[in-house]
């Protein structure tokens, strides 16, 4: 289970991402966030993946990486509303 966390005006949550191009928001996260405020913060694990952010919405951040499955960590922030 990942927990989001508040630090000042800012919501961010991380967690492990393995054979998926896809980093699923938390529920609420639309109701408190500035969607047009997301970054994301990736660390590759493994080997070198050239890891890619093609978009995101209010529901789920796309990645795209070229010539591997994707294995990596990741932070996801937002300014509050």
């Amino acid at each position: 289970m990942i927990l989001p966390k508040y630090e000042h005006w800012d919501l961010f949550f991380r967690g492990k991402l393995v054979g998926s191009s896809e980093i699923e928001l938390p529920e609420d996260w639309e109701k408190h966030v500035d969607i047009k405020t997301i970054t994301v913060s990736i660390t590759p694990i493994g080997a070198r993946q050239n890891i890619i952010v093609k978009r995101a919405d209010e529901k789920k951040v796309y990645l795209e990486s070229y010539g591997f499955p994707i294995e990596c960590y990741y932070h996801v922030y937002a300014n509050l509303k």
